[in-house]
């Protein structure tokens, strides 16, 4: 069975909810697969922030994929 390494960034758009829940997921920019893109947004979904009342309608964050790149 053949993996392919695959790397590269994407830069995904979304809003918190008043419960602290992560909703509507955008890519604004992608260098990566589909399935690192399906990936990528599905952990951002499981996300959950602090509930508030202030909740501001946009965030963008990037996520790196670097299969060389070793975690602490």
């Amino acid at each position: 069975h053949f993996v392919s390494i695959q790397y590269g960034t994407i830069r995904l758009r979304y809003e918190i909810d008043a419960t602290g829940s992560v909703k509507n997921i955008k890519i604004v920019n992608s260098e990566v697969s589909r399935e690192l893109q399906r990936s990528a947004k599905q952990a951002l979904a499981k996300w959950k922030y602090k509930q508030s009342t202030n909740v501001q309608r946009s965030y963008e964050i990037i996520f790196e994929f670097n299969p060389n790149q070793s975690t602490p």
